[in-house]
């Protein structure tokens, strides 16, 4: 089990999110920018009302990711399963 815990930054007209929680096999993943070996589930709603988005992104052997240029960081699934990652961020900033 993973729990994340954000506090919320409040804007002018935008109401608090409820609590949200689930399971990740029941979110649906689709190909990340039309890749079918890179697969992304979204596992909060597409709501300003959350200020955090929490993706799981699943690749399949033989692929390597490099995220840039805010996350310093990269990934190789070299094994024989496909390797899955946790990744969050904030979004929906309101100025």
């Amino acid at each position: 089990m993973t729990v994340f815990r954000k506090d919320f930054e409040p804007h002018a007209g935008v109401e608090w999110p409820p609590a949200t929680f689930g399971h990740a096999n029941d979110v649906k993943g689709e190909p990340f920018l039309g890749n079918e070996r890179a697969i992304s589930q979204t596992l909060l709603p597409m709501d300003p009302r959350f200020d955090l988005a929490i993706n799981i992104f699943t690749y399949q052997p033989g692929d390597s990711v490099w995220m840039a240029p805010y996350f310093p960081q990269w990934l190789a699934a070299i094994g024989d399963v496909p390797p899955s990652s946790l990744y969050s961020k904030n979004i929906h900033r309101i100025s």
